[in-house]
């Protein structure tokens, strides 16, 4: 019969009805009940205005519908109506159609709802992590707000929801915080939701390895890096945040060396480990001319990168602040050295490693002091030009007016006399080299002699060409 094409069938198997809706978040009750009335084949009743017969109408086909489409129609009503607690049932009972009840509680309720959003994002931007609870716990807490602004209609990219969760880890992740705003490479949430299980994991170790020496003595893993999969250069040297030990993987590398007697290894925060090979003391020679010895370095020939603990550093004196896209290393506010950001890690600006023929005759320093010759006896240029020290900063969120983001500096270290050129890019550098260059051996007579710059990628060729053909060290 063409009258049975009308008449909704039982094809989908029934959701599970939804709890009665007693006025408290309708957004969510509306979307169960409007997929149970869809299992049912009812949800077009929820839109549909009931089919008008004309007055007189006696063809049967025509008739048959109308009765159809009102069947279904009651049975959409009554579906919604006992989705309602027994006061709400009272209230909307009165309402005829299935679309009258669905309008009407729609506009009701929709309403109200209007002001959770102010709420929600309220407690969005009060939510703060704290240290007596677990990040992973706080995260979830974040995440399901995060998801109520979204359900809202409020949409936050990728990125926003990266930089909050960040931005509202606990006090105790400063330092972890500072590492994750400065690293260049994006992240989506799910990667650093990652990120944040192997710190808090890696944090738990080491405190069960500081409260408990005996499980110590009988673990066979020293230490614990979180970076140290990232294919490097081997004489390079980075810090770690996570990293509880300084790790180096070339044996010449040390001043003082000893192998490991029982067997060591090296927890890599992924599930898997390196074997130590010894322990001894490495000591960096900075662009700044002092040298940092590093005591009790692990050599584990396995690993990648050579890694500084930044927490190690921390607890013998040292302070790191990380500026933009840099970081400044002290000590009892005395400049000891730099670094930069590069590939989302901090790269520590050294120009050589102190090898142990060199050393033979240095006393051994106490953990992480600087050589006292070196600190107190860096010797300053007697004439002008004879040495120039340059580098480069980032204005980061700030431009001029004429779109430059960058300032270099060239500074005398005979007169400290500073001259600072406005960049638009990196590689105008070699330019700006050329105009003081100019200027300044012309006003003097005198030839620039050596540069020290930091040997980012922006003083290697064509400004390391440049100083070639004129004579200048670099």
């Amino acid at each position: 019969m063409a009258s049975s094409s009308n008449v909704p069938t039982m094809n989908l198997t029934h959701g599970e009805k939804p709890e009665k809706f007693n006025g408290n978040e309708f957004k969510r009750w509306q979307q169960k009940m409007l997929f149970y009335v869809t299992t049912l084949n009812l949800a077009r009743f929820l839109h549909e205005e009931c089919p008008i017969l004309e007055e007189g109408e006696t063809n049967k086909e025509k008739v048959a519908a109308v009765d159809a489409w009102k069947h279904s129609d009651f049975l959409c009503r009554n579906y919604v109506l006992n989705g309602l607690d027994n006061t709400l049932y009272n209230v909307y009972c009165s309402l005829k159609t299935a679309e009258e009840l669905w309008d009407s509680l729609d506009k009701k309720y929709k309403t109200e709802d209007a002001g959770m959003k102010k709420f929600i994002v309220g407690k969005f931007l009060d939510f703060k992590m704290i240290d007596s609870k677990t990040v992973r716990s706080q995260v979830q807490e974040l995440q399901v707000i995060l998801h109520e602004i979204h359900s809202e209609g409020m949409s936050l990219n990728d990125s926003f929801q990266v930089a909050a969760v960040i931005e509202k880890l606990p006090p105790l992740w400063k330092d972890f915080k500072n590492y994750l705003k400065h690293k260049r490479k994006e992240m989506n949430l799910e990667e650093l939701i990652v990120r944040l299980r192997i710190e808090e994991d890696n944090r738990k170790f080491e405190k069960k390895g500081n409260n408990s020496m005996e499980a110590k003595a009988n673990m066979n893993l020293s230490a614990v890096v979180s970076e140290c999969n990232i294919v490097g250069n081997t004489k390079e040297w980075w810090v770690d945040t996570g990293a509880t030990r300084h790790i180096c993987s070339n044996k010449w590398m040390f001043s003082t060396y000893k192998p490991v007697e029982q067997n060591e290894e090296l927890f890599m925060g992924y599930s898997s480990s390196s074997k130590v090979e010894g322990r001894g003391k490495v000591i960096l020679k900075m662009t700044s001319g002092k040298e940092l010895t590093l005591n009790d370095v692990l050599h584990v020939p396995d690993i990648r990168k050579n890694l500084v603990s930044r927490s190690l550093l921390s607890k013998n004196g040292f302070k790191l602040v990380f500026v933009s896209d840099k970081f400044v290393l002290t000590k009892n506010e005395m400049f000891v050295g730099k670094g930069y950001l590069s590939d989302g890690l901090f790269k520590m600006n050294v120009m050589t490693v102190v090898p142990k023929s060199i050393n033979n005759n240095k006393i051994d320093s106490s953990a992480y002091l600087l050589e006292s010759s070196n600190i107190w006896h860096v010797e300053r240029s007697t004439e002008p030009l004879d040495l120039i020290h340059s580098d480069i900063c980032d204005l980061k969120f700030v431009q001029t007016r004429g779109g430059k983001k960058y300032f270099i500096t060239f500074i005398d270290d005979c007169t400290r006399y500073c001259y600072v050129y406005l960049l638009k890019s990196k590689d105008e550098a070699i330019e700006m080299f050329k105009h003081y260059k100019n200027e300044v051996e012309n006003q003097l007579s005198k030839k620039i002699k050596a540069i020290r710059s930091d040997r980012g990628g922006e003083y290697e060729s064509p400004f390391e060409e440049f100083c070639l053909e004129h004579g200048i060290i670099h």
